[in-house]
């Protein structure tokens, strides 16, 4: 069984670094010219993304105040 949850754990994982990846060639590496500084923006607000949908449940469980 635990097993099962770790193999679906890593394939949302995936699934969800898969979408970024795209997310970022899209909208970002396509579109902007390298170096610039709103290359650099929009990769860290896409990069904040997956990051706080981590640490807001993390920091919920760790019984964080409001």
């Amino acid at each position: 069984m635990v097993a099962v949850i770790a193999l679906v754990v890593a394939a949302f994982l995936a699934a969800v670094a898969a979408f970024h990846w795209w997310a970022w060639r899209r909208l970002v590496a396509d579109a902007l010219p390298r170096g610039s500084v709103w290359r650099r923006v929009a990769t860290g607000t896409l990069m904040a993304g997956p990051l706080l949908m981590v640490a807001a449940p993390l920091t919920e469980f760790a019984g964080a105040p409001h």
